[in-house]
Parts: structure tokens; C-alpha cells; sequence
């Protein structure tokens, strides 16, 4: 594990995950839109579920990044002691 370049990790997953927000906000419009309209959101729902789906494995992986990153220092400190 570099231990520098996944420190870089979180934040990447970060902007990931704000990227993915803005999708769902995106299709909650939509679908706002297309109640107006009167069309039929059956699938647009569909669609939001696997936004947010997503977002959240997004979010997942950034904390087990987290975890995994400070158990790896965290024994690195103590084989150097």
C-alpha cells in the first residue's frame, strides 16, 4: 500500500461522491418536471434509485479507504517502535 498516494484517495472519492449528489439532485428535478408535465416518472425513479445506489457505495468505499489507510499507519507505527 503507498500510503501517499491513498492518502489522495478520500479526497478523489470525495468529489466522486459530491459529482454523484448533483446527479441525484439533477434527476429529482426531472422528475419534478415530469409530474408536472404529467409523464409517466416510472423509470426516472428507477434511475434516481441507482443514483443514489451508487452515491452510497461511493461514500462506502471512501470510509473503508479511511479505515484501511489509518490501520496500515497505524501498524507502521508500531513495527518502527
Amino acid at each position: 500500500m503507498n500510503l501517499q498516494n491513498d492518502s489522495h484517495a478520500p479526497a478523489r472519492i470525495d468529489a466522486a461522491v459530491a459529482a454523484a449528489n448533483g446527479r441525484v439532485r439533477r434527476q429529482i428535478r426531472l422528475i419534478k418536471l415530469m409530474t408536472a408535465e404529467g409523464c409517466d416518472t416510472q423509470l426516472a425513479l428507477r434511475v434516481l434509485k441507482v443514483l443514489r445506489d451508487s452515491r452510497d457505495a461511493l461514500a462506502e468505499r471512501r470510509d473503508l479507504t479511511l479505515e484501511s489507510i489509518s490501520l496500515v499507519r497505524r501498524c507502521l507505527k508500531a513495527a518502527s517502535n
